[in-house]
């Protein structure tokens, strides 16, 4: 009985594999250019906040005196 299921898993699998389609996926498309179906409007873009990045060799801001690759930045 178990090596019939697996045939038939088996001969299942390829049945599905051979009658498969590939279909292009139009919405995707009108998405990555900003353009979405419900409105037809562009999508603004979100500026990213400016963080002030410590380089490795600054002073820590923690105030121990150390670099920052000592202090914290391990």
């Amino acid at each position: 009985m178990f090596d019939k299921l697996l045939q038939r898993i088996d001969s299942q699998t390829t049945t599905y594999l051979l009658k498969a389609e590939v279909r292009q996926n139009s919405e995707r498309k009108k998405v990555a250019e900003g353009v979405t179906n419900e409105n037809s409007t562009k999508v603004k873009k979100k500026t990213p906040k400016r963080v002030e990045k410590i380089g490795r060799n600054d002073p820590c801001p923690c105030g121990s005196g150390k670099k920052y690759k000592q202090c914290c930045g391990k």
